[in-house]
């Protein structure tokens, strides 16, 4: 597992500019509009996420896949391993954004209330791993252009069918019964619900692998 950790690593290493580019880009609004403070920790933390999925399509390029398989590497292992570097990226670059959110706030009020604004922000990590758990087996069984396809036509339709709930009267009292609950408890919920997901999501890709033929 370690050499394909290493390989995704050098494979991130390569797109060191494109990664540096959206990682200024993400500090614009930051440094000029206190509106979208909460920008650069939702667009870092998936953007890193999006580039687990790459990883896939790199695997398979002029049947890299056939390759992997020939070396001591499991199918069973090869799946860990890409569950292991989801979760250390989107971790990774959750906690590099904070970092920059809390410094930067800091800077213009004060540390506690610079804290006190990234008491929410477990919950964007929380949803990028979502979004990994969802739509590595849809890879793994369909592709990496088919599965880029659904992956995201079921995150706009998870968004549409949030933002159509939330405009309901049910939906509306929903929403407001949340923000008067303490965020921790959100946030053990989803932490929750986060876990017994990849639980699932692991198995589902396991066994997709394994009787997928190259």
């Amino acid at each position: 597992m370690k050499g394909l950790l290493i390989k995704d690593w050098k494979l991130l290493k390569n797109q060191g500019r494109f990664f540096l580019m959206i990682l200024a880009a993400s500090l614009i609004p930051l440094f000029f509009s206190q509106n979208y403070v909460n920008f650069i920790t939702s667009y870092l933390t998936f953007i890193f996420s999006v580039f687990v999925l790459s990883t896939l399509s790199y695997d398979s390029y002029d049947n890299g896949m056939i390759f992997l398989l020939s070396l001591p590497v499991s199918r069973r292992i090869y799946v860990q391993e890409k569950y292991l570097f989801s979760l250390l990226l989107a971790s990774g670059a959750w906690l590099v954004s904070l970092i920059l959110r809390v410094s930067v706030f800091s800077l213009r009020s004060s540390l506690p209330e610079g804290l006190n604004e990234v008491l929410m922000d477990p919950i964007y990590l929380i949803l990028a791993l979502f979004f990994l758990e969802y739509s590595l087996p849809l890879h793994l069984k369909f592709g990496n252009e088919k599965g880029r396809i659904l992956s995201f036509t079921i995150l706009g339709l998870l968004a549409f069918a949030i933002f159509t709930i939330a405009r309901t009267s049910q939906g509306f009292l929903l929403l407001s019964a949340l923000k008067h609950q303490s965020p921790l408890i959100i946030i053990v919920i989803l932490l929750f619900l986060c876990i017994l997901f990849l639980g699932i999501s692991y198995h589902l890709s396991v066994r997709i692998l394994e009787k997928k033929e190259f």
